[in-house]
């Protein structure tokens, strides 16, 4: 038969008082036959001492036989069967004293033995654990912050031959919990143990072990309870610039159900901090021994999640919470480049414009200039927003510095301005260049004169030495003008054109500048008239 626990009625008295005590019998790791066996033995603790419990379904009489191993010395123990089958020895008295014995059960049906195996029996006195008590409890389970028991008691002694005593017991204590921890009793049997118990489903029975394997152990029951967390965010800036970098900060907390006082909201230290969201980089931080943390940001429209870490305490619930910011003002980028002035004073130029949202839909975009490119900048001109654009502007100042202004008539747009480019052509002009008669008669020689001059950025005026002169002529309703003459100017600027005048029309003296230096100049077209 399998090894089970018997509750026998006796009608002597030591049967009575030893299956009194409701103590588990306690059988060596051989100690139970073979399932097919029809014999099974027990060694039972009682206040008296150690008895032997047999079961022998049939068996006519069941001795046991105690052998003190390495010698030949033995004692022979008959059992009573208390009912059909069950057997029970008085407390087992072994004359030979504390030792290791062979034990070896020998049960008779009639002349025919049944099976029984031979055992180690330890005869010895073993360690009982007494008033074991826990910091842990239904009441007081463990929380973040208190995550370790401890464990007290004390061991007293059992002896096989005359049961339990105060007597203490010194030996080592193991409590077997993750870390396995250790421990030893003292003189007077007290010990106390501790060990750091990881969240589990609640409550989780560990044991206690003390000195031979056959002692009793004892279980424990550990309490924990894992608590609620909270993320509180601190006042953001009112608004923010986009794409600059933004600090955004606050703590987290979890609830202290445990306190005095009641449930409070406590600082975290040193919990892992997380961001996510479909940007990045996705920083991530650990709180401060205030459970403060801070990530730096850069400031987009976007929607943010703060979390706490993946390695947060197990004894804490995990947070999270959303984020955006309140107000983002958008940065505005102008540009202006390509920049060039021509011949005639025309400037060419491209703006460009555009903001971290896209273009700009609101303010005005001025193109302004300046005549040391760092003060005293004047409008030029109000540009249309385009994004990018290629414009030409008649007339301009040809020794200026120019730039693109962007003025926001919202807070939702900062200002901005462009790089500074700088132009550098000299204005020319003709000095007189009218001819010496309006009407003359047909063939008759019409004569030009004047000066060509160019002024300095300073602005003073200089001859223009040693250049080409043209003094073109178009005909009364004509559309073309052509060259009549030419002319090279003197050390002074000076000039002197000269033509046959064979049909009425209007004359210029022209001056076209042979470098980028110089713009273009014209003299007054003067109409003369034949008669």
């Amino acid at each position: 038969m399998k090894l089970r626990t018997l509750v026998l009625a006796t009608a002597t008295a030591l049967a009575a008082t030893a299956l009194a005590l409701p103590v588990a019998p306690v059988a060596l790791a051989d100690s139970s036959a073979p399932a097919t066996s029809p014999v099974s033995v027990a060694r039972v603790k009682t206040v008296q001492g150690t008895v032997l419990s047999v079961t022998a379904v049939g068996a006519t009489s069941v001795t046991a036989t105690y052998t003190l191993r390495g010698t030949t010395e033995s004692v022979t123990v008959p059992l009573t069967e208390q009912s059909p089958g069950a057997w029970l020895s008085g407390v087992l008295q072994l004359p030979y004293g504390y030792g290791a014995y062979v034990e070896h059960v020998t049960a008779l049906d009639g002349d025919v033995p049944l099976d029984t195996p031979t055992r180690l029996y330890p005869f010895r006195e073993l360690p009982v654990f007494q008033d074991v008590a826990s910091t842990s409890s239904a009441s007081s389970p463990l929380t973040y912050g208190h995550e370790t028991v401890t464990v007290t008691g004390r061991l007293t002694t059992y002896d096989p031959a005359s049961g339990y005593s105060d007597a203490p017991f010194v030996t080592s204590v193991l409590f077997s919990t993750p870390q396995n921890p250790t421990t030893t009793a003292d003189q007077d049997g007290r010990f106390s143990i501790t060990a750091p118990i990881p969240l589990a489903v609640s409550p989780k029975t560990y044991t206690l072990f003390a000195g031979a394997p056959e002692a009793d152990p004892s279980a424990v029951q550990v309490y924990t309870q894992r608590e609620d967390t909270r993320i509180v965010m601190d006042p953001g800036p009112a608004s923010v610039v986009a794409g600059r970098p933004a600090i955004v900060t606050g703590t987290l907390q979890y609830l202290d159900a445990t306190d005095p006082a009641g449930p409070t909201w406590k600082p975290v230290p040193g919990a892992p901090m997380r961001t996510s969201s479909s940007n990045s980089p996705n920083p991530s931080t650990v709180t401060s021994a205030t459970g403060a943390f801070g990530f730096t940001w850069p400031a987009i429209n976007s929607l943010w999640w703060i979390e706490t870490g993946s390695t947060l305490d197990p004894y804490l619930r995990s947070s999270d919470i959303p984020f955006t910011f309140a107000s983002i003002i958008q940065q505005v980028s102008a540009g202006l480049s390509q920049v060039s002035i021509d011949a005639h004073g025309t400037l060419h130029f491209t703006a460009t414009e555009g903001s971290t949202d896209g273009i700009p839909t609101s303010g005005h975009l001025y193109l302004e200039s300046s005549a040391d490119g760092t003060s005293r900048w004047g409008r030029v001109k109000e540009l249309p927003q385009s994004g990018s654009q290629t414009l030409a502007l008649a007339g301009a100042n040809p020794h200026a510095w120019y730039r693109l202004h962007y003025v926001p008539d919202t807070a939702a747009y900062l200002a901005a301005t462009s790089r500074p480019v700088h132009v550098d052509r000299d204005r020319t002009r003709i000095t007189g260049g009218k001819p010496n008669h309006t009407t003359v008669t047909r063939n008759v020689v019409v004569a030009f004169t004047g000066h060509v001059q160019y002024q300095t950025a300073a602005g003073s005026w200089l001859p223009a030495r040693n250049t080409h002169v043209l003094l073109e002529f178009r005909p009364y309703q004509g559309r073309t003008w052509s060259v009549k003459k030419t002319a090279t100017t003197s050390s002074t600027g000076a000039f002197t054109l000269t033509a046959k005048d064979t049909a009425a029309g209007t004359w210029q003296v022209v001056w076209d500048t042979p470098s980028s230096g110089f713009l273009d100049s014209t003299g007054p077209a003067t109409y003369v008239h034949i008669r």
